[in-house]
């Protein structure tokens, strides 16, 4: 099927949204912007102590600088930037997916733990 097609599905109709993708150019301001389809958010619980810090962490500006740099359109030539990462979209029901184990720790024989309700990373029934 192709991706268009597969839009249309009950499961993307569901859970399906569009983050946008926006870099902009800190010499310019000339912003660009991407659009992805997504059917679920995977955000990093092991360093944020809650959900919805994960979730701020998720749209935090990211700066492209150094060897990171982004090529920009309108300067040509590579300059610093700031990338962030928004719901375009949101989904009917948006699906997080809780990164909740250091791979660093895992591969070295680590089990995956679970994560205790009573410190408030989770809410609601589990």
């Amino acid at each position: 099927m192709d991706p268009r097609s597969l839009e249309t599905t009950l499961v993307h109709q569901i859970f399906g949204g569009y983050l946008r993708s926006q870099v902009v150019c800190l010499r310019c301001q000339r912003p660009s912007n991407t659009y992805d389809e997504f059917l679920d958010m995977s955000v990093d619980i092991m360093h944020a102590g809650s959900v919805q810090r994960a979730l701020a962490d998720f749209v935090r500006p990211e700066r492209l600088d150094g060897d990171n740099r982004y090529h920009c359109e309108r300067c040509r030539v590579k300059v610093p930037a700031l990338k962030r990462l928004t719901v375009h979209e949101a989904p009917n029901v948006l699906t997080v997916h809780l990164k909740r184990f250091d791979p660093m720790n895992f591969a070295s024989g680590g089990k995956i733990g679970m994560l205790p309700r009573r410190h408030g990373l989770v809410s609601g029934p589990c």
